[in-house]
């Protein structure tokens, strides 16, 4: 290639037609700098386009940035004061270790600003009056919301981890479809009617400080306390079972762990989206399950099947069968291919299989089907790529920890030869079965500390209770171990009569595999070939 012809000469000749036709002429300016480290910026940027680009170190003080063009910049140990970015474009872009700061006046305003997909890592929000911003789809991990109010804002489907809320007004704030993840707040002023509607918060409401309020019309000078809000909580299930809100329905019965209600109400939900064609609000539905944490791998593999059932029943237009495409992929995901916190490996197989032998693929496939009935999961999904000698990938989520071992095994047992079940079943039970003394354990010593504590008699039953039902769980999970080590000798022989029949047929399958949602690998020994 001849770079040569890319002088500077011809680029300025390039500039100057392309900017005949835009209003703003410095939108093709040849000397602007995307990379800036360690500088005051101080100077005016309103209508400026800075797409893509890179802040380090950097101070913007009391900079005007009206209309600012930013999008997809990153930005890292900078410190925002006093600027002004009202209906600037700030989408998809990347916060870390920033602090955004209102000095000398109450409540710096920060107004119609687009922060959409935006992820705000260890960034501060001091003194700040956020309103009418867009945070759709934004993500804040530990971050810091200290003497702010924020208002008028779209924060649908955000995601709060980890984060921190001092003296903080949320009044007024739509909350629904955002989630709320191991979150702090003190003094903070939630607002009455979408907290139902928020994931997470109700779960959280009970463990938050007592100078956290709830917004009420009816008492404008206290407020109510946390405990008065969730005794209006069968107020509100009443409310939404009538209205047919399923939504926020199912998100209370989640927070008060009625799976079973939550799992029919979701479905009722769903099938309510499909009929009137609203499959944005069947996605939320979707991620309340992924995120809830509460649905084995067969109900979500049911729910999947029941969402495709019912669509076929449908007879869409072609803009509505568009629509419907357009979330059916993250659908899928959230439903087959991600769990918020179940054991999830994704394998990667390399077969000597032409695109022509049918056969052999139906023998593989087959095979895999086999394999997962035997583990009792569901097989999720499976990616054949044309043109390529990988089956990418198949994707297993696994209820518990044992299961994930179980596939794991079995999967390189049977298609690649590799034998583990001497050594890694026996680790697997022993592992299992020392997490669960050693949480049984710690269970009891915990309520025996709580016992010298309390005096109350009714906390005393509600403890012997919960005594009780731990020691169901353990003696239930000590069964479950026993009906695995039974099922080994099973587990070889299916997986012997795997390797012959692939032998027979001439197949050779190289195995690899990632995971997600594991604190430690179960076998260490099988790492090595995840190659």
């Amino acid at each position: 290639m001849d770079i040569s012809i890319y002088n500077r000469e011809k680029l300025e000749a390039s500039i100057m037609n392309l900017s005949k036709h835009v209003n703003n002429k410095e939108t093709f300016i040849s000397n602007k700098s995307n990379f800036v480290v360690g500088a005051i910026i101080t100077e005016k940027l309103s209508k400026k386009m800075y797409r893509r680009s890179y802040y380090k170190d950097c101070i913007f003080d009391h900079t005007i940035c009206k209309s600012i063009g930013f999008l997809g910049s990153k930005f890292i140990n900078t410190v925002f004061t006093n600027c002004d970015f009202e209906n600037g474009n700030l989408h998809s872009c990347d916060f870390r270790n920033v602090i955004f700061n209102g000095e000398k006046v109450k409540y710096f305003k920060m107004g119609s600003i687009g922060f959409h997909k935006s992820t705000f890592t260890d960034c501060t929000f001091n003194n700040i009056h956020i309103f009418s911003c867009g945070f759709t789809d934004a993500v804040f991990y530990n971050t810091t919301f200290r003497d702010c109010i924020i208002e008028l804002s779209s924060l649908e489907s955000a995601q709060f981890v980890n984060c921190r809320f001092i003296k903080v007004n949320l009044s007024t704030l739509n909350l629904e479809y955002t989630e709320f993840n191991k979150i702090y707040a003190i003094n903070t002023i939630f607002p009455f009617i979408t907290i139902p509607s928020a994931f997470g918060l109700l779960q959280q409401f009970p463990f938050l400080d007592e100078s956290n309020t709830v917004y009420s019309a009816e008492k404008t000078e206290h407020n109510l306390s946390i405990f008065e809000y969730l005794e209006l909580i069968k107020d509100f299930e009443f409310f939404y079972y009538n209205q047919e809100n399923y939504y926020a329905l199912a998100n209370i019965y989640i927070s008060t762990n009625k799976s079973e209600q939550a799992y029919e109400i979701i479905n009722t939900g769903i099938l309510n989206c499909i009929k009137i064609r609203d499959y944005r609000m069947l996605h939320h539905f979707c991620r309340l399950v992924y995120l809830s944490n509460m649905f084995t791998v067969h109900q979500r593999r049911n729910l999947f099947e029941n969402i495709t059932l019912w669509i076929t029943h449908e007879n869409l237009s072609l803009s509505e069968y568009h629509n419907y495409q357009i979330f059916m992929s993250p659908v899928r995901d959230l439903l087959l291919n991600n769990n918020y916190n179940k054991p999830t490996a994704y394998f990667y197989l390399k077969t000597n299989i032409n695109p022509n032998e049918l056969q052999k693929q139906v023998i593989i496939l087959s095979m895999l089907d086999q394999i997962m009935n035997l583990c009792n999961i569901p097989l999720n999904s499976i990616e054949l790529r044309h043109n390529s000698d990988y089956i990418d990938f198949l994707t297993v989520i696994c209820d518990n920890i044992s299961q994930f071992s179980q596939v794991l095994i079995m999967i390189y047992s049977s298609l690649a030869g590799i034998n583990l079940f001497a050594s890694g079943i026996k680790k697997v039970i022993e592992s299992f079965q020392n997490t669960v003394l050693d949480n049984d354990q710690h269970t009891i010593n915990k309520l025996e500390q709580e016992k010298l504590k309390l005096e109350i008699s009714s906390m005393k039953q509600e403890q012997e209770y919960k005594q009780k039902m731990d020691t169901l769980e353990f003696n239930k999970a000590v069964l479950e171990l026993q009906k695995s080590n039974l099922e080994i000798e099973k587990m070889q022989i299916e997986a012997y009569r795997h390797n012959q029949i692939l032998s027979e047929n001439g197949i050779s399958i190289t195995v690899g595999h990632t995971s997600r949602n594991l604190i430690v690998a179960p076998i260490p020994e099988m790492m090595q070939y995840n190659q």
